[in-house]
């Protein structure tokens, strides 16, 4: 791996508009491309609220997926993002999953693991399950995913981190994934 021109492919995994997750996933992208890391070529993100994606088993001609997986195919390292609906990850996550092949080509992918809820306990229950599915089709999760709760008070109406301990929990989630990438 080239340690001096990292692509990072980011992935949002819910397609709702103006996400406490987008704006959480904002944040770890405004990190790995400002001057803190010269070791960043780009950074791209899949928001998936205008891709087109089957559900498994359906074949439409129209989806997305194969320019999903050139992009994760030429990524060193991926960021995964999802909120936590009803104690479990969002179904745009599970489904941007589905179609990425099998084997799938996440495998042997380091992934930095971003989950944001409403709730006081953040997004354990997701980032638990999200882990779980990647490590079974072969990621790499890298130690110490970041869950953010309460995002509703974490942000503005805006999408400004008005939290600046919660601003530098989530920007550190870029120095786990480029220190995991350049050792």
């Amino acid at each position: 791996m080239n340690k001096k021109n990292l692509y990072i492919y980011a992935i949002l995994g819910t397609s709702r508009p103006k996400s406490y997750t987008g704006y959480a996933l904002d944040l770890v992208v405004d990190e790995l491309l400002s001057d803190r890391f010269q070791n960043i070529k780009s950074v791209e993100i899949l928001r998936p609220n205008h891709v087109s994606l089957d559900f498994p088993d359906i074949i439409s001609g129209d989806s997305d997926a194969e320019k999903i997986k050139k992009n994760i195919i030429k990524a060193d390292g991926l960021i995964f993002a999802t909120p936590e609906y009803h104690g479990s990850i969002a179904a745009m996550a599970k489904l941007i999953i589905e179609n990425l092949g099998f084997p799938s080509v996440l495998k042997d992918k380091p992934i930095a693991l971003l989950g944001c809820a409403a709730g006081r306990s953040g997004a354990v229950k997701a980032l638990e399950q999200l882990s779980v599915i990647l490590t079974h089709v072969g990621a790499l999760p890298i130690h110490h995913p970041t869950s953010i709760g309460s995002v509703r008070s974490a942000f503005d109406i805006h999408g400004n981190c008005i939290d600046r301990d919660i601003e530098g929990k989530i920007r550190n989630l870029a120095t786990n994934l480029v220190m995991q990438l350049t050792k």
